[in-house]
């Protein structure tokens, strides 16, 4: 699974993986959900993933995010992360420079 998948990528053995993506060229992102509270982009190849959200601790701030539940990246590179506490979806352009906030207090549904 997610978690055995995060572990081959080389992220913290003390985190795992809530969520995957990837993009159109193929880089994969993937959400830290319990330690480091952050999304990691790794690119084809990479022996070492980058952060390009949260990884600041645990937090509502834009430099943090609170258990980081899922992901999508858009045809323009924008990367959407919903987070838990506070409940929101984070906006990261692709600059990596600009987060914005663009929805609050939205309910997780459950199937």
């Amino acid at each position: 699974g997610i978690k055995q998948w995060t572990k081959q990528l080389g992220t913290s053995s003390e985190d795992w993986g809530k969520s995957v993506t990837t993009d159109s060229s193929g880089n994969i992102y993937v959400t830290e959900i319990y330690m480091n509270h952050r999304v990691m982009k790794w690119t084809p190849g990479a022996t070492s993933g980058t952060v390009v959200a949260g990884g600041n601790g645990l937090g509502s701030g834009y430099d943090q995010l609170n258990f980081p539940k899922g992901i999508h990246v858009d045809s323009s590179g924008n990367i959407y992360i919903t987070d838990s506490t506070p409940s929101r979806v984070m906006k990261v352009e692709p600059s990596f420079k600009v987060f914005t906030s663009i929805v609050f207090d939205f309910i997780f549904l459950r199937s």
